[in-house]
């Protein structure tokens, strides 16, 4: 007996020294494959029903830039730090340093991203499922290329994989008072992830929920009983609430009217108000946005591998064997659900869907890897398979780079504007966002709206041909941009006309 343990021992350890460098491989095949992307526009395919990344990545980081390029953070002007406050901290330091250009942020994201991924590998227990995961998610078309976008969302799932990670290792660790830091680190990057992007709020849920399951189910191994367990979930519950209460007390109450004036206008109307109704949007967006040929197999094999994982588990007399990092990936996959019925879901909101199902793929293989060793012979096909085609698919959009931002932006740097001198419109955020002038967005009953002209002084507003970006609200207002301007000049930048109008100077 001895002696066949000792030779699963010492299989399984020649098995995980050479998973290392076949994950640092593809590692640096995945930061290698981002670089050609870091200055091209946002992919052409990515976001078909909305505007996506082409503002949004200038719009989230417009009042840090302008704090750093002119020394004054004015938090009324844009949606950006009441949304997306703690991606704005975590950039602070990184523009400050090496300036306040979009590439940095593009970087930063994507630096971030491996580096957690690294984190996973280098830990012998969740060395495997990291491989998985890369594959099945880090090279997944949606998944890849905001990895190289300045924008929260990729921040906001890298800080819900380190909750995990530190689930992980509370589970693992044999000494209560190292259990409780672990615990404490898993409800404080949960916390982190929606302090990055407040539409993560609902992973609150997540280490408490996976606690409970894991009490429910059982303890943790012979070590801990279902009792402690009872109690570890309890003491998550006071680390999460105090984490929120201290976001109440700190960020919401002082700015409560401006944060309650957004998230009013951001989430109106999101949701339909019948059951028929929400069950009419979740099956058009399943169809439309999620069962496309470039995510569909992802979500194929994550199904299956966790269906399969569950025969495995039901079947034991054992069913201790479970772990939080299961649970916790499959609770993350089912409260993704809701985001599917939404009426507007633009690409960014189901990016964590993806992770949570390349996650329950990646534990759910990993499972079956050691407890039902036949069935390897057909799941690592599968991924590598599904590997194949995320590259695919990922070479195809390589394909397709355009760089109609970068043509603005050389336009921009030859012109006359100086940084003292506001330029305004939704596309403004990223186009010129290389200027160091102060950049606002236009929108028609909600920012910035009211006299725009006399109000801000622009030298330079920059609108779609028909307005559509602000809601009209300059022809709302009866203001002719062109009767105000020296100069009007027209860009196509993707498939929008935009109008530069040169406000005349007085």
């Amino acid at each position: 007996m001895h002696n066949k343990k000792s030779k699963k021992s010492f299989s399984d350890n020649r098995l995980f020294r050479f998973i290392f460098p076949v994950f640092l491989l593809m590692i640096a095949a995945l930061f290698l494959s981002h670089l050609p992307f870091l200055k091209a526009d946002p992919d052409t395919m990515v976001s078909l029903n909305t505007r996506g990344a082409w503002t949004d990545e200038g719009l989230y980081t417009a009042q840090l830039r302008d704090y750093i390029n002119h020394g004054h953070l004015k938090l009324y002007n844009n949606n950006g730090f009441i949304v997306t406050p703690g991606f704005q901290l975590l950039l602070l330091p990184f523009f400050y340093l090496f300036g306040t250009d979009i590439v940095v942020g593009r970087l930063f994201t994507l630096l971030f991203t491996i580096a957690v991924l690294m984190l996973f590998a280098r830990d012998r227990s969740l060395r495997l499922p990291a491989l998985f995961y890369l594959m099945l998610a880090g090279f997944q078309y949606h998944y890849f290329q905001f990895c190289h976008y300045s924008m929260g969302e990729m921040s906001a799932i890298n800080m819900l994989l380190l909750s995990l990670f530190s689930l992980v290792k509370f589970e693992e660790s044999g000494r209560a008072g190292k259990k409780h830091i672990w615990l404490f680190l898993a409800a404080f990057f949960s916390f982190l992830s929606w302090a990055i992007k407040i539409q993560f709020a609902y992973v609150v849920v997540l280490v408490p929920a996976s606690l409970l399951l894991k009490a429910l189910i059982g303890g943790l191994g012979t070590s801990v009983s279902r009792k402690q367990v009872f109690g570890y979930f309890g003491i998550s519950v006071l680390f999460t609430f105090g984490l929120a209460f201290l976001y109440l007390l700190v960020w919401y109450l002082p700015h409560r009217e401006f944060f309650n004036y957004i998230l009013n206008y951001e989430t109106a109307d999101r949701f339909k108000k019948t059951i028929p109704d929400l069950i009419g949007v979740y099956r058009f967006n399943f169809r439309h946005l999620i069962w496309v040929k470039e995510l569909w197999p992802v979500i194929i094999l994550a199904l299956l591998l966790l269906i399969a994982a569950i025969l495995s588990f039901v079947s034991k007399k054992n069913r201790k064997g479970v772990s939080l990092a299961m649970l916790f990936a499959v609770l993350w996959l089912a409260v993704e659900q809701h985001k599917i019925a939404m009426v507007y879901l633009p690409t960014r909101y189901f990016l964590s869907l993806i992770a949570a199902a390349g996650m329950v793929a990646a534990f759910a293989a990993t499972n079956l890897f050691h407890e039902r060793k036949l069935l390897i012979a057909w799941i690592l096909p599968l991924i590598a398979s599904v590997f194949v085609w995320n590259t695919i698919q990922v070479y195809n959009s390589w394909q397709r780079r355009t760089f109609d931002i970068k043509a603005v932006k050389e336009y921009l740097e030859k012109s006359d504007i100086q940084k003292d001198q506001p330029v305004l419109g939704i596309w403004a955020y990223t186009l010129a966002s290389g200027s160091e002038a102060p950049t606002l967005g236009i929108r028609y009953n909600y920012l910035n709206d009211k006299n725009p002209i006399q109000a801000y002084k622009p030298r330079l507003v920059i609108s779609e041909f028909n307005q559509a970006e602000s809601d009209s609200a300059w022809a709302r207002q009866g203001i002719d941009l062109t009767a105000l301007s020296d100069s009007v000049k027209r860009f196509k930048v993707w498939r929008y006309d935009l109008d530069f109008y040169w406000i005349r100077q007085k």
